[in-house]
């Protein structure tokens, strides 16, 4: 008994001081990961560091050996003073007596330092004068600095997230969560692109001892405003345009900041961090002179059950909008019923069970009408929750997926048959009929299991290999030809033989047999009321054409640098990429073991950059493969998204509408690009003709098996067959 109230009393403390609780963990968490970060630094940069110090220490012993007129305290009074000057941002090389560290440029360039709180620290003011200015300058410009940032991002929030994610709300009928789930994504895609990935490139090229990594480095320091000033850029011996270089660095810090500040206040905006953040602040004291809405303390939400059970009980009385409305004679919720305990409620506290009830309410709503009727009527013509319901399977239910078989059962009736013979009448029960039945059924279901376990382990090698061969022909292809875009597009345009290949498919094994012309009419329906149309080219068929030739040319460009098996298993993490993005666009639930799936393909690419070295080259060709597989996961996520669950017939029409127009709009950027000299194939007696279209066709092959294998065999077993390629590479 006292140990029975102990537990009550402790687990009352806790529910009472939860946020405190929350805050404590939040600081063990965070003190967790500072230990973390310096043990993974001490064991990265401490062997450098000693290696550093020994080939310092054996210079300059080497250097006092060859001048033995100069005594080691001269010199070591020389290096000191050399390092001091160059603290200040002063060097002692005779080839850097140019580069002028105050002239106006580099003035600006560190005023702009300085406001924006980034401090690179390559250059400091060198008198008291200076130094005490410096201080009054910070002191009254950090704050106009931040003033004017606040200003700028309210107004390029308005037009670049608000406006945007209001009309695609209303246009296209979405929930503002979906909406403010892509849009995010969308903007954090082009940030990275405009102010990183871009970036790199040019200031790898303008920086004589620069490679990717470290102009990618730099640009992250530096939006970031970590500013550690071991990258600086402009400070060359031999910088051309030194002033104007100065002046564009400055134009593109600011830009970035403000693009920075523009995609965290997105992200902070976000359902999904809001509900994060409440866990761990301070509730709000609200004053007791506020409003009450209704007569009852609470709403009695006891399960899951019984909230499901009052819907049902009380549906005819819910409106599809709940509005609270408070009068002073009763003071009641439109949409909403009384409870019998009556005592003062706030408006700001039931709000939270408003919104659960009507979730309740669409879900119980829902259910009963897929229950009722599940017919492809319907469900177009059902609202934008039941369609993002449908496409997620959140009841399980696929209304047009044909991969299961389904069986009937046996009538339980009773079954009299009386035969006339001499002996007499014999009635035979249901007791021996249904025996025969379920030993009938249970051969059937033994045949039919292992025809469908023969056949996935058919498709399941096939995949396999398919994507094995394909990937080494285009690692073969590659060392030949550096083509990387081309052979996309080759491989690509050979998407148009899909819908020709399952039409022949159809002629062969379907007995409703169908004309090609009826058959291209009932598939396009799919894209929707436009059918075929320049606009649905435009709207539908670009946008995932733009997302398939990312992902293939990334892979390829991914495969340039690093092993096939790498490339290969760093590929297979798209589907833990899937579980992510389909939390975050979809609103999936991220079940336990999504989550563990999503953490060990993290871990798997930190392991396989670790074991292949931390070098520029193994790193880009990691990142470029990364990229393909979460371009791969966003095509899937969106395609759910937009066009939702697709027959056979109709995902055939849409690669084969994908490869045609690759074929014919994207043609001239391979063209475009052997002009310009950035892919040269050479005359065609030096293209590698029989790895090329081999390349193509195993791609061909996997991509038709992918999306067709699921009428032998299962969808899980197709996903193991990726995972499988990977020792199949090794």
């Amino acid at each position: 008994m006292i140990e029975c109230l102990c537990g009550n009393w402790c687990w009352r403390l806790i529910e009472a001081n939860k946020s405190t609780w929350y805050f404590l963990l939040l600081l063990l968490a965070y003190v967790l990961y500072l230990v973390f970060g310096a043990v993974v630094f001490s064991l990265v940069e401490l062997p450098y560091e000693d290696l550093l110090r020994q080939e310092l220490s054996d210079a300059k012993q080497q250097f006092l050996r060859d001048n033995e007129c100069l005594s080691e305290e001269k010199l070591e009074a020389f290096l000191v003073r050399a390092l001091e000057a160059s603290n200040y941002g002063v060097s002692v090389l005779n080839n850097n007596a140019t580069n002028w560290n105050w002239d106006f440029t580099s003035a600006l360039f560190f005023a702009s330092t300085v406001l924006s709180t980034t401090g690179y620290g390559h250059t400091v003011p060198l008198s008291d004068e200076g130094k005490a200015f410096c201080i009054f300058y910070s002191v009254i410009g950090i704050p106009f600095t931040l003033l004017f940032l606040t200003a700028v991002v309210q107004r390029v929030m308005l037009f670049s997230t608000r406006r945007p994610v209001a009309f695609i709300q209303h246009r296209w009928g979405l929930s503002k969560s979906l909406v403010s789930g892509v849009h995010a994504f969308v903007l954090a895609a082009v940030l990275i692109s405009c102010f990183f990935l871009i970036p790199a490139v040019i200031f790898s090229a303008m920086e004589e001892n620069w490679n990717f990594l470290e102009s990618f480095y730099f640009c992250f320091i530096s939006l970031s405003t970590i500013g550690l000033g071991d990258y600086v850029p402009g400070e060359g011996y031999n910088q051309k345009f030194r002033q104007l270089y100065k002046v564009a660095i400055t134009i593109y810090l600011l830009l970035g900041l403000i693009a920075m500040l523009v995609v965290l206040e997105t992200l902070c905006e976000l359902q999904q961090f809001k509900k994060l953040r409440k866990v761990f602040y301070l509730k709000k004291e609200k004053s007791e002179d506020q409003l009450t809405i209704m007569d009852h303390d609470h709403l009695s939400f006891t399960s899951m059950s019984d909230q499901g059970a009052s819907v049902r009980d009380y549906k005819t009385d819910l409106s599809p909008d709940i509005s609270p409305i408070a009068t002073s004679d009763s003071p009641v919720v439109s949409g909403m019923w009384k409870s019998p305990a009556a005592s003062p409620r706030r408006l700001s506290d039931i709000s939270p069970q408003l919104r659960q009830l009507k979730s309740l309410a669409v879900e119980e709503e829902i259910k009963e009408d897929f229950k009722s009727s599940r017919s492809v009527e319907d469900i177009k013509n059902a609202s934008i929750e039941e369609r993002i319901l449908r496409i997620t399977g959140y009841y399980g239910y696929q209304p047009w997926s044909s991969t299961n078989p389904v069986v009937e059962k046996p009538n339980k009736e009773r079954v009299e048959v009386k035969v006339d013979n001499q002996i007499g009448t014999n009635v035979i029960t249901v007791e021996s009929t249904s025996r025969q039945q379920k030993v009938r059924c249970c051969l059937c279901w033994t045949v039919a299991h292992l025809r469908q376990a023969l056949w996935g382990v058919t498709v399941v090698l096939c995949v396999c290999f398919s994507w094995t061969g394909s990937t080494q022909l285009a690692k073969i292809t590659l060392r030949e030809l550096n083509v990387p875009f081309t052979l996309t597009w080759f491989s690509t345009s050979w998407n148009c033989l899909v819908f020709p290949l399952y039409y022949l498919g159809h002629l062969c094994w379907n007995k409703d047999r169908q004309s090609i012309r009826q058959r291209l009419r009932e598939c396009c329906q799919f894209l929707g009321d436009d059918g075929l149309s320049v606009k649905t080219l435009l709207s539908v068929v670009a946008p995932f054409g733009v997302l398939w030739t990312l992902t293939s040319y990334l892979y390829l460009q991914g495969l340039r640098r690093i092993p096939t098996t790498d490339a290969s298993a760093l590929f297979c993490c798209s589907r833990a990429f899937v579980f992510l993005i389909s939390w975050i666009v979809l609103r999936d639930r991220f079940l336990g073991v999504r989550i563990v799936a999503v953490i060990l393909a993290i871990a798997g690419i930190v392991m396989i950059t670790y074991a292949d070295g931390f070098h520029s080259h193994s790193v880009i060709g990691i990142s470029l493969v990364v990229g393909s597989a979460s371009t791969a996961a966003m095509y899937k996520v969106l395609f759910r998204l937009v066009l939702g669950s697709a027959k056979l017939g109709e995902a055939a029409l849409y690669l084969t509408v994908l490869g045609g127009a690759n074929l014919v709009f994207v043609s001239i950027v391979p063209l475009i690009l052997l002009l310009t000299g950035a892919e040269d194939f050479g005359s065609p007696r030096d293209i590698p003709w029989h790895s090329l279209c081999c390349t193509a066709a195993l791609l061909l092959v996997f991509n038709f098996l992918i999306n067709f294998g699921v009428l032998v065999t299962l969808p899980t077993l197709i996903s193991l067959s990726i995972v499988l390629s990977v020792p199949v590479n090794a």
